[in-house]
């Protein structure tokens, strides 16, 4: 009893120092990204609470405080609803990611307890579609990225059945006959599903499949295709670059006016007062930016493998 107490204690803090470092890890993820911009706004901060001090109405700094509540809400409401709508992509996306494994997963089932094993043929063709559904999620992390390749490390194993993986003297020939569409690779995950529904309509006709067992394979090739348009809709439509450079314009300038609205009444404190304001502005402003297309190389995507 005694041993288990102690092993409890362990994992939970395990677990408190697992935390503590996730916390202070996404902490510097930001930083990383702003520490330039805050440290320009302090200094410029600094210079002006300088000049105010030591020379004296070389600046008006009599602005009405009332401006900074009235800039600071205006400014927080588009913040708000940019890192919300942000989100919204990302959310959608990490939904459409994970009905796409679902549907994977129960694809997979599928094939291995539907489809008879008569032969060694069948367990080849078995194995090989599951290749394809493996690769399906593969090709779309890549597609999503924009690396239109047949050469990943993580891809190429998978679909060395397809044409466009044989040898040489065999792409030539195949040129040649027309059977082979030699462009430069786009849409991979299409491709793959092409090939899995040749696949199930070989195993419908070959075995005669009544419209129930069929229609789970087909159900399932449809949710595929639906996760993808959801990923290309989260990916090509972007949140409008208007209202994202008029937010960052905003910003910059209620930054850059705190300094004449804040000296009177703050003095040297106003430069730690605009320092800590900028960290938090533009830390939001740059965590809408990184979800707001989630299938990147940003720590805070979605997709990791």
């Amino acid at each position: 009893m005694f041993f288990k107490k102690q092993l409890n204690i362990k994992k939970r803090s395990k677990s408190k120092l697992e935390r503590l470092n996730i916390l202070i890890r996404q902490h510097f993820i930001i930083l990383s990204k702003v520490w330039w911009q805050v440290v320009l706004v302090t200094l410029y901060s600094f210079f002006i609470i300088c000049l105010n001090a030591y020379h004296e109405n070389i600046f008006y700094m009599g602005w009405s405080a009332s401006l900074v509540p009235i800039l600071g809400v205006v400014t927080g409401l588009l913040l708000v609803f940019r890192t919300n709508t942000a989100y919204d992509r990302y959310y959608e996306g990490r939904r459409l990611w994970s009905q796409m494994i679902q549907v994977i997963r129960v694809m997979v089932r599928s094939v291995w307890i539907i489809v008879p094993e008569n032969s060694g043929r069948d367990v080849v063709e078995k194995k090989t579609v599951t290749n394809f559904l493996v690769a399906y999620a593969i090709s779309s992390k890549h597609y999503l990225r924009e690396e239109y390749s047949y050469d990943h490390k993580d891809l190429k194993d998978l679909i060395h059945h397809f044409p466009e993986m044989f040898s040489e003297p065999r792409m030539d020939l195949l040129k040649k006959m027309s059977i082979l569409n030699y462009a430069p690779p786009s849409n991979i995950p299409l491709q793959i599903l092409y090939y899995i529904a040749i696949f199930v309509q070989t195993m419908k006709d070959r075995y005669k499949w009544d419209p129930a067992t069929s229609s789970i394979f087909y159900n399932g090739l449809n949710s595929m295709v639906e996760c993808l348009s959801g990923f290309e809709r989260i990916k090509r439509t972007p949140i409008p670059p208007a209202y994202s450079v008029h937010l960052y314009h905003v910003i910059w300038l209620y930054i850059l006016s705190l300094p004449f609205q804040l000296a009177e009444t703050m003095g040297w404190w106003t430069v730690a007062g605009v320092g800590i304001t900028s960290f938090t502005f533009l830390g939001i402003l740059e965590i809408g930016s990184q979800i707001e297309d989630p299938f990147g190389y940003d720590d805070n995507d979605l997709v990791k493998f």
